[in-house]
């Protein structure tokens, strides 16, 4: 058998999340059976599989011999696309991690990680939940998906969850969009989700989104759970409709003795203004105006609305 071509890294791609994607010679001509086989396979990670556990697992309702002989021809044919990346050592049977690259191990990897930028990485790997939109009809199988399905969203529900608390990202009102839309595709009951949204929302000025994801997250959570939202929901709602309510806070420095620079940019600590840090991100910044008369804009390190100003 000739060797067989590799990706560009020199390894194998094994592609589980949001479906099943297998790249290599002859990948097209793999039935979906031993498709099936390699997701399998690669999700019990260096440990491997036994034989009679993937024979029960695909092909349960065959008696034992047959099962065998049909999963020797699965892994024949699965080695066509695989080669030597595909390993059969006695009864256990697993891939090697120098020879193939598997999405699902570079999650689980990443997202053990608790800085910010390895769980956005763990966000961007998780395209959509494991094998999704595929199946064999073979209730053991099916059995067994449904548990490493739900195992790996409730890892990426807490990375997502993680993540929104980062100051980062809980300034920055596209990614947290980003991130708090994808956490309610995993939990739509999550509310700190919905909160992220709000918050997100007002901070570009949008508030009426913002009170309409409110008003969304308390009918589900009264439609679902015949609960109402949290305090915190409720409280950040409050300081939305006041925040569109109000005009933007003009401070007059008529007691300043502050020499301002010349481009009109300053620290706020230099002005000496006190910011109180709520539990949610600011919603609005409104400029000051300097001692011409004009406008003076004030940029802030992180997130804060503006509480009392002390000149």
């Amino acid at each position: 058998m000739p060797a067989m071509s590799k990706t560009p890294s020199g390894r194998h791609v094994l592609r589980l999340m949001g479906g099943l994607q297998l790249e290599g010679p002859d990948a097209k001509f793999v039935p979906r059976k031993a498709k099936a086989l390699a997701a399998c396979i690669a999700l019990h990670g260096s440990r491997g599989i036994s034989r009679e556990r993937l024979a029960a697992l695909f092909w349960e309702d065959r008696p034992d011999d047959q099962a065998r002989a049909s999963l020797r021809q699965a892994l024949s044919l699965l080695r066509r696309s695989l080669d030597d990346a595909l390993v059969v050592d006695g009864g256990i049977v697993r891939l090697d991690p120098a020879l193939v690259s598997v999405d699902v191990w570079e999650f689980e990897k990443v997202i053990a990680m608790t800085d910010a930028a390895s769980l956005e990485a763990a966000s961007s790997l998780y395209v959509g939940d494991l094998l999704e939109g595929f199946n064999i009809r073979e209730d053991a199988f099916e059995a067994w998906l449904r548990t490493e399905r739900e195992r790996l969203r409730n890892l990426m529900t807490a990375g997502l969850t993680n993540l929104l608390t980062d100051p980062a990202v809980s300034c920055d009102p596209a990614r947290l969009v980003s991130f708090s839309t994808q956490l309610l595709e995993n939990d739509l009951l999550n509310e700190q989700a919905h909160r992220s949204l709000m918050s997100a929302y007002a901070m570009q000025g949008r508030h009426d989104a913002a009170l309409r994801q409110f008003t969304k997250v308390r009918d589900l959570l009264e439609r679902e759970l015949g609960v109402r939202p949290q305090p915190e929901t409720i409280a950040l709602r409050s300081r939305i409709r006041l925040e569109r309510a109000k005009p933007a806070t003009e401070v007059s420095p008529t007691e300043s003795r502050t020499e301002l620079p010349d481009d009109h940019e300053t620290e706020l600590g230099t002005l000496g203004i006190e910011l109180e840090i709520p539990p949610e991100p600011s919603l609005i910044l409104a400029p000051f105006r300097d001692l011409s008369g004009g406008t003076l804009p004030i940029s802030l390190k992180g997130c804060a609305s503006i509480s009392k100003v002390r000149w």
